[in-house]
């Protein structure tokens, strides 16, 4: 018997009543979609040990027989440290506690033989335990492959879950060169990779488009009050806000103190401290005092509702405010629409 992951937990324990139940808790929850559970009792001591059929490895439980414990670990180990990546996988890997090495591959030059699986293969050998690797076709996963800017194949990005930095491997792509990039990262030597496009060689536009390197420039000018959205390309949101947002900065372009600015959040490092937890995201950076921005959290991104939000929060700008009657009709169309919506997207793990 097997299930869709073809992974055991097998169980050796005591005839301890405690320890029996607390193992049958386990094996009832929602972790038996992705592990057979099987054991026996009689046991003088207490073991449990994950047995993977897909690659002939296993893992034994060192921790203490707790509820809590046994979960997080049957959900950090159950899967191989080396697979194919799949949208199924996807998540699973995104919540593991040890680093991954995301391996993107060219389908054409990579279909039969697939060399650069074989060559992580052998580095899954001396590197088992302490990284996972996962390996995919760049067109089967393209958001991983734009997310962090992978352009030449095979690439490879190793990402840390715990503090959601990343590390793009940039060296040659051979066994040796990779582990001992590996193992400078282990030694704490490898810089982590800042996602971040090219500054825009033409930013003249009502809407200036904000990057990792020009954010300074653009949004810290103490002179301006900015507001910025913050978007991604497959957000749905995002692109019915693109005109209301370009009628806005339209409104207010007589303005002189006042940017309209957006950065893709998807392809640019965003400062923790902003907090992103979605997309689409607004907030306005006022003059003068750019530490406290301030968020827009109405539900509605309407002209209406932005507009206030402006004019109440602006530090140094004379709003100038247009009486235009297809504005009013444009915004209950695009009212009637969010209501049927959530207010944003999550943001994409990968």
């Amino acid at each position: 018997m097997k299930n869709i992951y073809e992974t055991i937990a097998f169980a050796e324990i005591s005839e301890d009543e405690q320890v029996v139940e607390l193992l049958e808790n386990i094996a009832e929850s929602e972790l038996k979609q992705q592990f057979l559970f099987a054991g026996k009792k009689g046991s003088a001591q207490n073991t449990l040990t994950i047995y993977r059929q897909s690659d002939k490895t296993e893992t034994k439980y060192n921790g203490d027989f707790e509820e809590n414990e046994i979960t997080e670990w049957l959900n950090e180990y159950y899967l191989p440290f080396i697979q194919e990546l799949t949208f199924s996988t996807l998540k699973h890997y995104y919540a593991k506690q040890a680093p991954v090495c995301y391996l993107l591959m060219d389908a054409d030059e990579e279909k039969e033989d697939r060399p650069s699986v074989q060559l992580i293969s052998e580095l899954n050998n001396e590197f088992y335990g302490k990284v996972w690797f996962v390996w995919a076709y760049s067109n089967e996963l393209p958001t991983l492959a734009d997310r962090y800017l992978i352009t030449e194949f095979p690439g490879m990005v190793l990402i840390n879950n715990i503090n959601k930095e990343h590390y793009t491997y940039k060296g040659k792509f051979t066994k040796n060169e990779i582990k001992n990039w590996l193992n400078d990262f282990f030694a704490g030597k490898v810089e982590k990779s800042i996602k971040k496009e090219l500054i825009p060689e033409s930013n003249d536009g009502l809407i200036k488009t904000v990057v990792y390197d020009n954010w300074d420039e653009i949004v810290n000018d103490p002179e301006k009050d900015v507001l910025i959205k913050i978007y991604a390309d497959w957000c749905q949101h995002c692109k019915k806000l693109e005109p209301v947002y370009q009628e806005l900065a339209e409104k207010f372009q007589d303005s002189q103190n006042l940017v309209f600015a957006q950065i893709n959040g998807d392809k640019n490092e965003i400062k923790p401290d902003l907090k992103v937890s979605g997309y689409p995201t607004i907030m306005l950076f006022p003059a003068e005092n750019k530490k406290e921005f301030i968020l827009f959290e109405e539900e509605e991104r309407s002209i209406e509702t932005l507009s206030k939000f402006l004019t109440e929060n602006c530090k140094t700008t004379e709003t100038i405010i247009k009486d235009n009657s297809s504005e009013e009709g444009a915004d209950e169309k695009m009212q009637e629409d969010q209501k049927k919506e959530e207010e944003e997207e999550p943001i994409k793990e990968l």
